[in-house]
């Protein structure tokens, strides 16, 4: 006997959501930089199992991929099964909104792994809902946008068990697991570094030469591929920086780019609750980094900025590079222009958004900071954190002598590796994404420049990134509407140079296509121009 839907199978969702606001269990399941499935994850673990649908949901509607859908069938898969849900549900209804979510999650997968993922876990659906005998669903794909439609009032109250949402809550839960890991972890001494950290003692860092890169030693692969972190030597040779910027660096800079706003933190950053920076003129900042003792508090002869007795000693200035402060560098023969392959990824920027010359290019760098030369004194450092846009970078040492401190999953599987290491000039590090890092720099000044790697195991997360800010604002860049018609264009070329095929039609949409009216509207109003560093935020100048 064929079963059919009926109509209060197909309403159940919306019923089920209704119960679980009804009970005042609501996080913010409209924040589009929530990590909607690690929250669906929490909420399973406690049992509560419609706020896990919901934040599945969310990751769907924020983050449409392969791997997001999938989760969601998954979950629809469950809840169509799970024993209280048995004795009223209509499981045609569940069936048809699984079938449909897995579909979807088919036509946007980007592998053949990917794709077999989820046809493993489509074949399982029939027999884990007992639903041999309900018929076939239309092969139509659900637009992540229709069916969950957020309420126009998100609220932010805290969740059972201790789970909280919003932003204080974030914090709270990353401070109270930050304390757990420093309690658990032993105590490891590091003579180097002005500030201690709490952290267990990691692997030292593999040191790979340029020539192992290029040669055929298959120990070498995964490094080839970028698949997980290593330093580069060998990698900076016939750069000027190196031998010129340790006596020349603060003039140098400051005369080459007399105009560019840095981002300046005065009390460090190894403090997650002092993120903010301060917009300083260049020439400003080198001065301000070099400042030590009495005179790095607010005097006629001293700093700008005011003494903070609470905060961790160290000064750090992030200078972004726009496409053509890069090209000066090369120019000039500061960086290699000719360099190693490793170091040199801008292929896909120039075909796409005009890379070096263009508005959109320079837009895209400064809002992504794509490119940067950190520079910074002893007890200068980073926060534990992850790239936000899922980016590799690679940071090459001109100066000084930094600690690196980067934790994650190794290709084989293996999770919670840890490796550490001083990295000197000459040397570059990598990480690849997803891989935590931290950092301190042990010398004043310490100077790193850096730049950004999409390439073949990780272009379609940032492509995922990139075009959920375009549609839904999810990193907050502030993109022009300019800039995301230029990224449709990229999305293309990325898929192209790393597949060897032209992009499926639908994979990463045209984004106009799925954004509100608002959200382009808002978008239209942005011009290339527009920056935190276009004179329109206070400047803290000479």
């Amino acid at each position: 006997m064929m079963m059919k839907p009926t109509l209060a199978g197909i309403s159940l969702l919306a019923t089920l959501i209704l119960m679980h606001e009804a009970k005042g269990n609501v996080y913010d399941f409209d924040d589009p930089q929530a990590g909607h499935t690690n929250q669906a994850i929490a909420f399973d673990g406690d049992g509560d199992k419609l706020g896990s649908l919901r934040s599945f949901q969310s990751a769907v509607r924020f983050t449409p991929t392969s791997e997001t859908y999938t989760n969601l069938g998954v979950c629809l898969m469950r809840m169509g099964t799970a024993t209280p849900l048995s004795a009223f549900a209509d499981k045609t209804a569940w069936y048809h909104k699984s079938h449909a979510a897995m579909n979807t999650g088919k036509t946007l997968a980007i592998s053949e792994k990917e794709w077999g993922h989820v046809d493993e876990n489509s074949k399982a659906l029939k027999q884990s809902m007992n639903a041999e005998g309900i018929d076939e669903p239309p092969l139509k794909a659900l637009d992540p946008l229709e069916p969950f439609e957020p309420p126009s009032k998100p609220s932010r109250p805290k969740l059972p068990g201790g789970t909280f949402t919003s932003k204080k809550g974030d914090q709270d839960r990353k401070k109270r697991k930050s304390q757990e890991r420093a309690e658990a972890a032993p105590a490891v001494h590091r003579e180097k570094l002005l500030h201690q950290r709490p952290v267990p003692l990691g692997v030292p860092f593999p040191r790979v030469s340029i020539e192992d890169l290029d040669g055929d030693d298959p120990q070498f692969e995964l490094y080839r591929q970028r698949r997980e972190p290593f330093i580069l030597t060998g990698g900076m040779a016939g750069w000027k920086c190196l031998d010129e910027w340790p006596e020349t660096w603060q003039k140098h800079l400051s005369e080459l780019f007399p105009e560019a706003v840095t981002d300046f933190y005065p009390h460090n950053m190894l403090s997650t609750d002092r993120q903010n920076p301060y917009l300083t003129r260049l020439p400003r900042a080198v001065k301000e980094v070099m400042l030590e003792g009495s005179k790095a508090a607010r005097t006629p002869l001293g700093s700008k900025f005011d003494h903070d007795g609470t905060a961790q000693a160290g000064r750090y200035m992030h200078l972004q590079l726009t496409p053509k402060m890069w090209m000066q560098l090369e120019e000039r023969g500061d960086i290699n222009a000719l360099r190693h392959w490793h170091l040199s990824s801008d292929e896909w920027l120039e075909d796409c958004l005009g890379f070096p010359d263009s508005a959109l290019a320079e837009e895209y760098h400064l809002k992504t900071h794509w490119k940067i030369i950190l520079t910074g004194s002893r007890g200068a450092g980073m926060f534990n954190h992850s790239d936000s846009l899922q980016t590799s970078s690679w940071h090459s040492h001109i100066m000084g002598l930094k600690w690196w401190y980067v934790c994650g999953q190794l290709v084989n599987g293996t999770k919670g590796v840890c490796f550490e290491g001083y990295v000197e000039p000459g040397e570059t590090l990598y990480y690849g994404t997803g891989w935590h890092h931290e950092t301190q720099n042990i010398e004043t000044p310490t100077m790193t420049i850096t730049d950004t790697v999409a390439h073949e195991h990780n272009f379609g997360q940032i492509a995922d990134q990139l075009y959920a800010t375009c549609t839904h604002d999810k990193m907050r860049f502030g993109f022009s509407a300019d800039l995301c018609d230029g990224l449709d264009g990229c999305f293309n070329k990325l898929h192209e140079m790393h597949t060897g095929k032209p992009k499926p039609a639908h994979m990463w949409r045209p984004w106009r296509t799925v954004a509100k009216e608002s959200e382009i509207k808002n978008r239209e109003k942005v011009l290339p121009a527009h920056n935190n560093y276009d004179g329109r935020n206070y400047i803290t100048e000479l």
